[in-house]
């Protein structure tokens, strides 16, 4: 199943922050998500990508597997102005996630859009 979705519980911390923790890679059920640090956005903005980031745990990741999301997949911001993150999944290999997600991300926003991380295969 391949396909975009919504997170919309995390989409939040997309807004200003000023308390940032540091994103580290999660795994559980046989699926990890690794963070990636965008380029082009604010520091305001960056601040709340690594919230985003930090907030995408192993309940989040058991979910998405639970409904047929797995590696590999990736998740993707407007990088111009905010807008909720565009998730796909399912796709045969980390260059086919990028090039998936960001062009869903880019027609769905009508702007440049920047990886913000992938789901892999993890350890579980």
């Amino acid at each position: 199943m391949t396909g975009t979705r919504k997170i919309p519980a995390l989409s939040r911390f997309l807004l200003p922050l000023f308390l940032v923790s540091a994103a580290t890679p999660v795994a559980a059920d046989g699926l990890a998500f690794e963070p990636v640090a965008p380029e082009g956005l604010s520091s305001e903005r960056m601040a709340g990508v690594k919230q985003f980031q930090a907030s995408i745990g192993e309940d989040q990741l058991a979910a998405m597997k639970a409904e047929g999301q797995g590696a590999w997949g990736a998740i993707a911001i407007p990088v111009a102005r905010r807008g909720d993150p565009v998730t796909v999944a399912n796709l045969p290999d980390r260059a086919g996630a990028r090039a998936a997600v960001l062009e869903a991300c880019e027609a769905k926003a009508e702007t440049g859009c920047a990886v913000i991380g992938f789901f892999v295969p993890g350890d579980g």
